[in-house]
This record gives C-alpha cells, sequence and structure tokens, in this order.
C-alpha cells in the first residue's frame, strides 16, 4: 500500500497538520489561470467582499477562499497602518499563531518569494523583541515577537500580537512560496511546543474580544476544484450557497497530552462520530465509530481513518497505489457516496464528485486522485477520524464559537 504508506510517513512527520502538495506528483508547470490569477486578485485586492460595512462592530465580512491545487485555501490579510500589501494566509481552524515573512529576513532565497512586512511603515506598530520560533507543517521559523493592526478580510483588530520572522526553513512536501502566513481559527487558544507565541490572542479570538463580529461564527464553503473560488464568512452565514436545514452537531472537548493530538484535539473544532458506510451490496463498507471523535481540518486535504478501513476504502476506491492514488476521473461515476453519521442524528452524504480530489495535471488538465488515508490510532483515548477539505468541500459549514457547534449543510448545485 504504498499510498498508504507515503501519507502516513507525511503524517507522522508533520504531526498529521502536514499540507503535503496534494495526493499526486507535484507539477512541474505552474498553471496560468491559477496562480496568476490569484496572486493578481490578492495584489490589487480583490479577494474581499464586503457586505455589511468595514471594520465596525456588528460587521458581517466575506472573502473569496483561493484553492491552491487542493493542498491549500488562501484567504488575504493585512498588516499596519495604512494597510501594507495582502499576505497570502492559510485558512485553517487547528491553528492559533500568526506569523508573517519580516524585511528584516535573513534567509534571502527562502523569503524573496513572499510579501514581507515592513514595521517602519506602519503607524500603529508596537516593538515587543522577544526572540520566537514556530513550526507550522514542516515550516520553521524564527524571529520576534510584534504588534500591529490587523486586517482580516477587511475586519480591523487592533494589537494583534504576532512573529515577524526573519528565518524561514521551508517544507520539502509544502508549496510554501504560495503562502505567507496562516490565519488560525482554532475554536481554544492552542499551547504548542515550539512556538513561542503560545499565550498570545489568536485573530480569530481577539476579533471576537474586540466585539467586531454581528455573531461570533465563521461559514465556510470550500472550493471543489483547484479552478474555483470558495469564500469565508465572518459573522454570519451566506444562505445563497446552500439548501435545506442545517444540521447542528454539537462539539466536544477531548483532549491528549501527547503531540500531535494535543493540538489537533486541542483546536476545539470537533464533534462526536457514529458511523461510516461506503457503498451497498456485497461490496458494501460498513464501520461503527461509536467511540471515535471527528476532527474538522480546513488545512489538512485528506480524509484519514484508522489503518483496516483506510485500506478497505482505498481498495474499494481502485486508486493506482504506485501513482499515488490516481484514478480515472471518468471513474468518479462508479464510486458510491461517502456517508458518514456525526453526533446522535446528523448523516453527511458526501458525493464521489466532492471527496475526490483534483488537481492540476502536467501540461494542462485534470488529475483525480481518491482522498482515504491512514493514521495510526493512539495507543490510548480519545481515538479519532480527521474530516479535512475532500470532506468539507462537500458541505456547507458554520463554526459556532458561543454556541459550541458545528452546523453542516448541502451546498447548492453550480
Amino acid at each position: 500500500m504504498k499510498l498508504l504508506a507515503v501519507v502516513t510517513l507525511l503524517a507522522d512527520f508533520f504531526g498529521c497538520l502536514v499540507l503535503a502538495a496534494s495526493i499526486v506528483k507535484r507539477p512541474q508547470s505552474q498553471s496560468p489561470s491559477l496562480l496568476s490569477t490569484h496572486e493578481t486578485k490578492m495584489r490589487q485586492g480583490e479577494n474581499q467582499i464586503p457586505l455589511t460595512g468595514g471594520s465596525e462592530a456588528g460587521s458581517t465580512y466575506a472573502a473569496k477562499i483561493t484553492d491552491y491545487s487542493r493542498v491549500a485555501f488562501l484567504a488575504d490579510i493585512q498588516i499596519g497602518t495604512p494597510p501594507q500589501q495582502s499576505f497570502r494566509a492559510v485558512v485553517d481552524t487547528s491553528w492559533a499563531d500568526l506569523f508573517v515573512p519580516s524585511t528584516k529576513c535573513n534567509s534571502s532565497s527562502a523569503c524573496s518569494v513572499h510579501q514581507l512586512y515592513n514595521s517602519s511603515n506602519s503607524e500603529t506598530y508596537v516593538e515587543h523583541g522577544n526572540p520566537t520560533n514556530i513550526h507550522y507543517a514542516g515550516i520553521y521559523t524564527s524571529g520576534f515577537k510584534s504588534e500591529d493592526t490587523l486586517r482580516v478580510v477587511g475586519l480591523e483588530i487592533k494589537n494583534q500580537i504576532f512573529e515577524e520572522a526573519t528565518s524561514l526553513r521551508p517544507s520539502p512536501f509544502y508549496w510554501d512560496d504560495k503562502m505567507d502566513s496562516v490565519l488560525g481559527l482554532s475554536r481554544f487558544p492552542l499551547s504548542l511546543p515550539g512556538s513561542d507565541l503560545s499565550g498570545s490572542t489568536s485573530p480569530w479570538h481577539n476579533l471576537i474580544k474586540q466585539k467586531r463580529l454581528k455573531k461570533n461564527i465563521f461559514s465556510i464553503k470550500l472550493s471543489k476544484s483547484p479552478y474555483r473560488d470558495g469564500e469565508i464568512m465572518f459573522g454570519d452565514l451566506n444562505s445563497e450557497l446552500f439548501e435545506g436545514e442545517l444540521m447542528i452537531i454539537p462539539t466536544t472537548h477531548k483532549t491528549h497530552e501527547k503531540m500531535p493530538l494535543r493540538q489537533m484535539l486541542g483546536s476545539g473544532w470537533q464533534v462526536d462520530a457514529h458511523s461510516l458506510s461506503f457503498g451497498s451490496g456485497p461490496d458494501a463498507i460498513n464501520a461503527d465509530l461509536s467511540g471515535y471523535t471527528a476532527v474538522f481540518m480546513t488545512a489538512y486535504p485528506w480524509i484519514s481513518f484508522p489503518r483496516a478501513l483506510a485500506e478497505q476504502l482505498q481498495d474499494r476506491c481502485g486508486g493506482d497505489y504506485d501513482n499515488m492514488g490516481q484514478i480515472e476521473c471518468d471513474k468518479r461515476a462508479e464510486l458510491p457516496d461517502l456517508i458518514v453519521r456525526l453526533g446522535t442524528d446528523c448523516s453527511v452524504v458526501i458525493s464521489p464528485w466532492d471527496y475526490v480530489l483534483e488537481s492540476p495535471a502536467e501540461g494542462g488538465g485534470i488529475v483525480c486522485s481518491v482522498p482515504f488515508v491512514q493514521h495510526q490510532e493512539p495507543e490510548e483515548e480519545p481515538k479519532y477520524i480527521i474530516l479535512g477539505a475532500a470532506f468539507l468541500a462537500g458541505v456547507y459549514s458554520v463554526f459556532d464559537q458561543d454556541g459550541g457547534t458545528i452546523s453542516l449543510a448541502q451546498l447548492k448545485a453550480e
């Protein structure tokens, strides 16, 4: 099982938070329709979609999320007064700390591909200077603690603490030249080894603390294709993007002392799992997931299960293990729906047109691959599954901080 072995190696190495270069080989050439268009939007600020006002209290704001080859989902942030150029931030529900590359960066080759923050150009910069180190998905940064005004899709956050990174060590498995930062949306503050920002208030919690939102929720639609945009909305939900009733699932709060589970479970966006069904008849796969925790992770490309179940799903899909799980895209029509039951009575149906991963192919076109990967089960509780981007691309999701719930709905047909 080469696919399972490779993904397990990556997940173990990066603490189950690896943002690997999708489950297909990295294209040698970049797609102009995806990359150059996105970068132009970033420079021009076109990714921002104001709905009910600017940085005033009680605002609702939405922004496009650009899908970079199903590897990362990127949104704009700006730092400083006046706002400096947009930084491309990975939207991550399992992260809290903020870092941006600095003009003081001494890693010339690594920093040259990023937007750089210049504190001398900001009227609201506050110097702290404490040395910092951060490890994110195989990317290592070091620098010092700073404070400034942050703008998240147009919403102003004052006195935001962040790392001004003066040294970057890129990940060998992650295209970090296409991201400058991480927009952490964890429900709870995270105390992580290797991060000297632990204990600082995250951008999401500062939005709440400073009463910037109409409601303390954010809603997400991830794109199903690398050539389409998704959307993130702060303060409300966009009823134009889904149909039917929202299925409301209470979150749980199970923790673990050891990494990587401490980070993943500590984020707080998790619910009780119940069961799984895949197909019907003699080839049907049915799994009892009672006692498992389902963790929602926007920055994780796959859907991860314990080894035996992951192998069953991979075999049922017939992915090419010698070529990282690739399948013929036309084969999606033959694959069954994935039905995951969460909480007590919430059944989520994800079609193969949603869960099969699409990535740009060399020379143009699309490469398809199956998303089911395995993880090593912990020796002690809690047991878990990871519902990453391949799952979330099939639903509209609402994360309610105050209510302690995650709500899911069927997306409208595009």
